[in-house]
């Protein structure tokens, strides 16, 4: 089917953190990206629908054509999708899980069995977003011409990061909690196309460790504060102690990321425990895990980009993923490894998958067509209209 002229083309990001939308014209220019943050004022936007059922009747208004035809893509797999909804449905999690007596059980995805579920029982909000665009389309507008994709989440990842690079082609690595049941995937970017390399098989998730990280040190990652780990870690040293007790958790195996079972991580954990911070007590008192932390995350990271570097596909480096959201080591990996450039997006973790995702719906009508470097922008958000400037100046 040939495109139409005036299709617009919106990007979801799904997942039930840091959900956000982006729009790109027919001519595949990215023309709006914005985290639902800054329209509902709520720093992580949890379970928030990317698609807000009033915020998406101005945006249609004045990004889109609300008498054209509109195509969606989503972050995540319809299969992922059905894969929750199927857990909920046979019980394996809902509300009642999370507070089990059995809660505290470390699970296969290395965080505990409630805290797990509850990111499942969250997600499943996420499985229908793109109804309140399609009943705002159908009540304002008489329209019904919308239709919906739904993307692998690594690709959504890797599709907006290598758009918004400077590089025709590249090495491009994708690292974050879960996605699609793998957290780890390399892919190589060539004439403006994606190509799957290999994904990291099991459960093994650098940012599941980096999570446990941030709890140990007691922060707390549903604020997002694994930063405040990277802010600490320099007034700590290294501690071999905590070190060995962190690799026998997680570890690089080649291009791979390996974790220990579950029953070995819980004895790693309780054995992790006279260096966690305790309530009330100063961040001070663990600084020194807070740099080992960062360091072993450090050096598996090193250790995974020099196997990637070494298969030959380029020496220009894209990374990202919430991983990527580690500046601290970031400003490190070409001293630490080999690649000779790299890039790494405005907005590498989910938010950015909106852009990803509208993206990979304009290249299914457009498949031969080079991606619009608009997408390097960060500057694609709300505007602030000259009242509230002039305010600012007051």
């Amino acid at each position: 089917m040939i495109p139409s002229a005036n299709r617009t083309y919106i990007g979801l990001a799904t997942t039930f953190h840091d959900p956000a939308i982006a729009i790109v014209n027919a001519a595949g220019e990215v023309v709006f990206a914005e985290g639902a943050e800054r329209y509902l004022q709520d720093k992580r936007a949890f379970g928030s629908a990317p698609d807000h059922p009033i915020r998406i009747v101005d945006l249609i208004h004045e990004y889109g054509d609300p008498c054209g035809e509109i195509a969606v893509g989503t972050s995540w797999s319809r299969t992922m999708h059905h894969l929750v909804n199927m857990g909920y449905i046979t019980h394996f999690y809902d509300r009642e899980t999370i507070s089990s007596s059995r809660g505290d059980r470390i699970t296969g995805f290395q965080l505990e069995k409630y805290l797990f579920n509850w990111m499942q029982v969250m997600q499943m909000k996420q499985a229908e977003a793109g109804a309140n665009l399609a009943f705002r389309l159908r009540e304002d507008f008489h329209s019904r011409r919308v239709r919906f994709h739904h993307f692998p989440h690594h690709d959504t990842h890797a599709t907006y990061a290598c758009a918004s690079s400077p590089f025709d082609e590249a090495a491009c690595l994708v690292v974050d909690g879960l996605g699609e049941v793998s957290s780890l995937a390399y892919y190589h970017y060539t004439n403006g196309k994606l190509r799957l390399i290999r994904k990291n098989k099991g459960l093994a998730s650098l940012g599941f460790f980096y999570k446990q990280l941030t709890k140990f040190c007691g922060f707390d990652w549903v604020k997002g504060e694994e930063w405040k780990v990277m802010g600490l870690a320099p007034y700590g040293k290294f501690n071999e102690e905590i070190a060995a007790l962190l690799r026998a958790c997680y570890w690089a195996d080649g291009g791979a990321l390996r974790c220990a079972s579950k029953r070995r991580l819980a004895e790693q954990f309780r054995k992790l425990e006279p260096f966690v911070r305790v309530t009330g007590s100063s961040p001070d008192t663990v600084a020194d895990l807070a740099y080992t932390g960062q360091q072993v995350f450090a050096d598996i990271m090193e250790e995974l980009l020099r196997w990637f570097h070494q298969q030959g596909v380029s020496d220009h480096l894209v990374v990202t993923g919430g991983c990527a959201l580690n500046s601290s080591f970031n400003g490190t990996i070409l001293k630490r490894t080999p690649f000779r450039q790299l890039h790494v997006p405005s907005a590498p973790a989910d938010d950015g998958n909106a852009i990803g995702a509208a993206l990979m719906a304009w290249r299914k009508d457009h498949p031969k067509a080079p991606l619009s470097t608009t997408a390097a922008s960060p500057y694609l958000g709300s505007e602030y209209s000259q009242e509230t400037l002039d305010h600012m100046v007051r």
